[in-house]
């Protein structure tokens, strides 16, 4: 598989292929997505979209998440 040079993608081609990822891995896993979830990821991109500001880079994100478990 070839996967595209991530650097040279703009931010809404990225969020588009992280969106698309996710889809696909949601459709392989038993369980759909918590709507509690699905919910926070729609109040995530409503804010996005009425505000531009895209929130911590996702390194950030990923390192505060793991810190708490």
């Amino acid at each position: 598989m070839d996967l595209p040079d991530i650097e040279k993608l703009s931010f809404e081609e990225k969020r588009r292929l992280v969106e698309k990822l996710l889809e696909s891995m949601f459709a392989e896993t038993a369980e759909p997505a918590p709507e509690w979830q699905l919910e926070l990821a729609r109040e995530s991109l409503a804010e996005y979209e009425r505000t531009g500001e895209r929130g911590e880079p996702a390194r950030e994100a990923i390192e505060r998440i793991f810190r708490n478990f």
